[in-house]
């Protein structure tokens, strides 16, 4: 599970008059607090008020994020245990409404390595170290920038699903970019998150 705590913020222009929406259509929410009790963020939501299907924009950063603040999330999602990890700073910028989302992520990383799981017959949960090997070796980027590169940008497009909220919208933008970001090879990802073997990255 996430967790976020000490949220504060501001909210400006909460409208529904349509005079008033005439006269600034825009409801801006600010937000601050931490991710995982220690780790600071921030965020800017922008609100087209009389937008028909709820258009909107979000950008954020998140800062200062370790291995053991993520390891029983990236494990219950992704059925990865992240053995070491440090996020310096994530930038996000989110553009979307209630039919789809758009993104643009920045990871800022070192030392990313991961122990791949499977689940067994008896629903016990076991790792696979030899495939673990060989996607810290050739199939993961254990930093972002990786030495003498500059820093890996991605970009996202996720579809909503109508059942789900829009907080779920956000959520699996971001977690996508994640993805984006630390895999090397784009066709493997695609194999990943269709894979029948346990391991699921979506």
């Amino acid at each position: 599970m996430v967790v976020f705590d000490g949220i504060h913020g501001s909210l400006t222009n909460v409208t529904n008059n349509d005079s008033l929406m005439q006269i600034n259509k825009h409801c801006i929410i600010k937000l601050a607090g931490s991710c995982m009790k220690s780790s600071p963020l921030d965020v800017t939501f922008d609100l087209v008020l009389p937008d028909k299907k709820g258009a909107f924009t979000m950008d954020g950063t998140i800062k200062d994020l370790d291995a053991k603040q993520i390891a029983a999330p990236s494990l219950a999602l992704a059925m990865a245990d992240i053995k070491s990890f440090h996020l310096q700073e994530m930038k996000m910028h989110i553009d979307g409404n209630q039919d789809h989302s758009k993104g643009s992520f920045a990871f800022r990383y070192t030392d990313l390595t991961m122990e791949l799981e499977k689940i067994n017959e008896d629903s016990k949960i076991s790792a696979m170290p030899a495939l673990s090997w060989v996607t810290n070796k050739l199939f993961v980027f254990p930093d972002n920038p990786m030495p003498g590169k500059d820093l890996r940008t991605e970009t996202t497009y996720l579809e909503r699903d109508k059942q789900k909220s829009f907080f779920i919208l956000i959520w699996k933008s971001i977690y996508m970019g994640a993805q984006e970001s630390a895999v090397r090879n784009k066709h493997l990802l695609e194999v990943l998150r269709k894979s029948t073997l346990g391991i699921h990255l979506r």
